[in-house]
Parts: C-alpha cells; structure tokens; sequence
C-alpha cells in the first residue's frame, strides 16, 4: 500500500515539511507514482519503528485524508500481482491467498474464493476483451476494514468457457474489488468500468513489470477520465 504526502506526514505525526526534509536527506525512501509521490506503508513502519516514532493509526489516516477517487484510494490500499497462470481459478487462489490478515477481523480465505467462483458462475464479470473485475459475491459478508482493489496481470491471455452467444472470451487483466460499502463498491465499480471502456488498458499495462509502474498508469488515466 502507498501513501501520499500529506497521508504519510500525519502516520509519522509531523508535517509535511519535515517529511520532505527527510526524504532530501535520503532517511526516508519516497516513489514517483503518475505525478504524486507515494510512500511505502511498510517501509514507513519499519523506519519509524527504527527511529522509535509513534505512528498513528491507518484507519484514523484514511478518515482525515481526501483521496482523489474511490478507485485511486483501493488501488493504494491494494496491491498488483504478475502471475503466470492457465484458468482463472488458479488466479482467484493466488488473489485470495495474497490477502493480508489484519484487512478483517476474521478472514475465510475458503470462504472468499467460493464467494468470488459463486459471482463469476452467476454472470461472468469479464467486461470487455481482456478485462475483468471479480468481487464477492455479497458486498460486505467479509467485513474488509477498508476497500481495497488487487489488480493481476497474467503473463498469457486466460479463456474462459463460451457464452450463450457462443463468443470466445479472454482474460489477461482482472481488478479484484473488495469493498467495505455496498456505497464504496458501485462507485468503484462504476470508476473501473468508465476507465475499461475509454482506455485499453491491456495495452496500457502490457509490458509493464513493476507494481509501481501499473499503479502509475491506472492512477494517471483515471485522473484524465475525472477531469475529462
């Protein structure tokens, strides 16, 4: 996960002056992602830990901090994943078993990768040649502590069974939303779709090897669509 400037001031409980200082004295290491810069939450942990600093809590964070979209706010709360794999199945278990345990109380990773299967049996959430975006099946049932989106990008494209209309369908790039709201979850939802259906974002991602680098991308053409 990935923090702006001023998230990152308040978990070190300083301003966002002193933080700049200490990324020019080269204490702290900060990452160039679209035109912000981002800090990494656990590297954060790690220095203030080291430097025996209090950090506030993430949640309280969240709460005070405007982020600029839904989606750009999941995709920092989430992460990206480079996989390499045959169905789209292997995909969910790589994605459910990649979930931190302090996201909810309780995790049923069992549980969630039946919940995805179960939505995508019901109607397949392919949305356009190579994308998807899977999500449980009940908005909700898993109580997430926040929203959050993992993006995986697979090495080949995956097909999937033919539909009615007996079209051949493909998958190389899923956005997996886990949301806390049925609120957080259309409006995600809906942001991921707008962006789908305007940009090719196979192409914008293929080819594309860092977690940085896609988070880049999706976050620069996502603001384009807002302010468009």
């Amino acid at each position: 996960m990935f923090l702006n400037c001023e998230s990152a001031a308040k978990m070190l409980r300083t301003n966002e002056a002193t933080l700049k200082r200490w990324v020019k004295q080269g204490s702290i290491i900060s990452y160039r992602i679209g035109n912000e810069v981002k800090f990494d939450l656990k590297e954060l942990e790690r220095w203030a830990s080291k430097s025996k600093i209090r950090i506030r809590n993430l949640e309280d964070i969240c709460e005070d901090t405007n982020f600029s979209s839904p989606l750009v706010k999941a995709l920092n709360n989430g992460t990206v994943l480079f996989l390499k794999k045959d169905s789209m199945e292997e995909v969910f278990k790589e994605v459910v078993s990649t979930i931190k345990d302090d996201i909810c109380d309780k995790i049923d990773r069992e549980k969630l990768y039946q919940s995805l299967i179960d939505r995508e049996n019901i109607i397949p959430t392919i949305i356009k040649d190579g994308v998807s975006i899977p999500h449980p099946k009940v908005v909700g049932e898993f109580k997430f502590k926040r929203s959050f989106v993992i993006v995986t990008v697979n090495e080949n494209f995956i097909s999937l069974p033919k539909n009615i209309d007996e079209k051949e369908r493909k998958v190389k790039i899923s956005f997996f939303i886990f949301s806390k709201t049925s609120s957080e979850h259309l409006k995600t939802l809906a942001e991921i779709s707008k962006l789908c259906l305007k940009y090719d974002v196979v192409k914008e991602c293929d080819h594309t090897t860092t977690t940085q680098s896609i988070l880049s991308k999706l976050i620069d053409i996502d603001k384009d669509l807002l302010e468009g």
